[in-house]
């Protein structure tokens, strides 16, 4: 086991990977979302996978850990625990995947990305409310560290509504013209062609308001978690959360479904597909068995650091996938979106190494001399641990606080994603 902060090559593999990972979540969204049209329907196609993994790794865990397997009885036969599964479900995945997914119909991944990035600060204001427990208070250099994000949010958000007002809008088949083609006049035909309409002020303003609820839905769900945990294991939450979280987007989708078009779904689109796998398979499940890894290995404040690349990877497959790297009709967006997001990166780098020397942060070798030595690039493979208590899936794992409780005492009730660590809880 190497030192508490220092990277072996597995774990900077696995570092790399995560933020990837994190960073091509408002991708994935974004291609499900414009082929499948629906944010709920989009949900619902991800959510069944989801629950089989789960289902299928608790056989996994039980049938190797006895203990694990009472955990698993007890967490389901307790009335109280499926109250939390449906508070979670909602909270913590249908309504911030349902907003996240509705904005990204109007506004590029780049700008959902760091608002996803963000939420940790939303939950610095949900613990300053008056009847929310305050573990420790804000330093200077963490407000400085907000202001400065903050700063390059703005600024990504105004590219992004720029680029929606100039963009085509909302596109969808519309019908020409009705005739005859054969001699016999039997045979008729349909022209369509495609109609766009463009984005109004309001839907580019609901947008953006659904980005800000989405990270804050994600921030309450971390309080929520932290203090209604309970003994619950992480693979029976994985499945209530999702199971209850799939009840509700079904029911809004019924509801809505009356007012959509379902001729205008693309269901043998590719890139949907391949983005409802990916939704479904890496970024939920892989990624909790990565983080769980690299928690092992180089601790939870050098995990949660990978938040500071989910900016730059949403802001670099925005421009590989979405925008093709073509030019935009409106050049002074470019500029400004890319200043956005160094701010946005700069201001998450200073708030994950402020609890550290930051000097001495940036000075440390990111492998330690051992594995400068003698690298081992297997060891990410090999050293994966039987996982007992951790972290649940892609919406939850990106929070310190929560793998930090687990570790130090599994009896406490830790956050799920997105969270802040307190200053006095970090590993040294």
């Amino acid at each position: 086991m190497p030192p508490r902060g220092y990277f072996t090559t597995g774990s900077l593999s696995a570092f790399i990977f995560l933020g990837i990972i994190r960073g091509s979540f408002s991708v994935a969204l974004y291609f499900a979302v414009h082929s499948y049209k629906s944010p709920s329907l989009v949900f619902l196609l991800r959510t069944p996978g989801a629950i089989g993994l789960y289902a299928v790794f608790m056989v996994f865990l039980s049938r190797r850990d006895s203990e694990i397997k009472e955990m698993f009885y007890d967490n389901c036969r307790a009335v109280r625990s499926y109250w939390k599964f449906a508070v979670m479900g909602f909270v913590q995945l249908a309504a911030p995947y349902i907003l996240f997914t509705y904005a990204l119909r109007v506004l590029n991944p780049t700008t959902a990305g760091v608002y996803m990035a963000a939420a940790p600060w939303f939950s610095i204001l949900l613990e300053r409310l008056p009847f929310v427990r305050v573990s420790s208070p804000v330093s200077a250099g963490k407000v400085g560290a907000i202001v400065v994000g903050l700063v390059g949010i703005i600024l990504v958000s105004v590219s992004g509504i720029a680029l929606a007002s100039n963009s085509d809008g909302l596109c969808h088949n519309c019908e020409l013209k009705n005739g005859s083609m054969s001699m016999d006049n039997t045979t008729s035909f349909e022209l369509y062609n495609k109609c766009c309409t463009p984005f109004t002020m309001a839907e580019k303003t609901f947008s953006l308001l659904a980005l800000i609820s989405g990270s804050l839905m994600w921030s309450i769900s971390s309080v929520f978690w932290r203090s209604n945990r309970g003994s619950i294991h992480y693979v029976s939450g994985g499945i209530g959360n999702n199971l209850f979280g799939g009840l509700f987007a079904l029911m809004l989708w019924t509801i809505l479904q009356q007012n959509e078009d379902l001729e205008e779904i693309q269901w043998n689109n590719a890139s949907a597909v391949i983005s409802i796998i990916f939704l479904t398979v890496v970024s939920g499940w892989l990624a909790a068995i990565i983080v769980d890894y690299m928690y092992r290995e180089v601790g939870a404040l050098v995990t949660n650091r990978v938040l500071c690349l989910v900016p730059l990877v949403a802001w670099f497959e925005d421009w590989m996938f979405v925008r093709e790297f073509k030019l935009m009709p409106i050049y002074w967006c470019i500029p400004v979106e890319v200043v956005g997001v160094v701010f946005m990166f700069v201001g998450l780098t200073i708030s994950n190494l402020e609890p550290e020397n930051l000097s001495s942060a940036l000075r440390r070798p990111l492998l330690t001399s051992d594995e400068r030595e003698t690298p081992d690039s297997t060891q990410f493979y090999n050293n994966i641990r039987d996982i007992e208590d951790g972290m649940f899936s892609d919406e939850e794992v990106k929070n310190t606080s929560y793998i930090q409780s687990c570790s130090t005492n599994s009896s406490e009730n830790p956050f799920p994603p997105l969270v802040e660590v307190p200053r006095q809880d970090h590993l040294t």
